[in-house]
């Protein structure tokens, strides 16, 4: 069971496809996540499928392919958008 915690299993609950999440890469660029897909892969440990777009000075906006990242992962570099 501790290996479950120290692995982050289980702590998908808080997010959902749809949901925006961001990281800010200074004044002027924003990186936005959006959440497509929660799935476990061979092992069991959930992985978040999302897309990512980076918005510079709130005038170019350029989408990237899709990312896959474990949940921990991907929860210690985005926060949810307000």
């Amino acid at each position: 069971m501790f290996l479950n915690k120290a692995l982050g299993r289980g702590k998908t609950a808080d997010l959902k496809p749809g949901e925006n999440y961001c990281r800010n890469h200074g004044p002027a660029l924003i990186e936005t996540a959006t959440v497509l897909e929660l799935r476990n892969d061979q092992a069991g440990i959930p992985h978040v499928r999302f897309s990512v777009r980076f918005q510079h000075d709130a005038k170019e906006t350029v989408e990237t392919a899709l990312r896959l990242l474990s949940v921990p992962a991907f929860q210690s570099c985005y926060r949810r958008m307000a």
